[in-house]
């Protein structure tokens, strides 16, 4: 996944993503990418070596952004983000 997101980042696609749904940022998008593969907080944390605290703090913020309150609206975005 990260280096899926690493290509799309060389290529100007991640920051189209980002400007064009919801402004996430590319941590968000990070953290995105393994909600829809469906690795808990703790282990995103582990992944992205950030605190668990952190991990909660862009979910939080990607709920916010995309107007929903579940795990399951943010896989499904991702789908639509391309990104799974």
């Amino acid at each position: 996944m990260v280096n899926m997101l690493k290509k799309m980042s060389k290529k100007g696609l991640l920051y189209k993503y980002m400007k064009e749904n919801k402004n996430l940022t590319n941590r968000e998008i990070e953290v995105l990418g393994l909600v829809a593969d469906g690795l808990s907080n703790q282990d995103i944390a582990e992944e992205l070596h950030i605190s668990i605290h952190t991990v909660k703090a862009h979910i939080s913020s990607m709920y916010r952004k995309i107007e929903t309150s579940s795990r399951v609206a943010l896989a499904v975005s991702s789908l639509k983000l391309g990104i799974i």
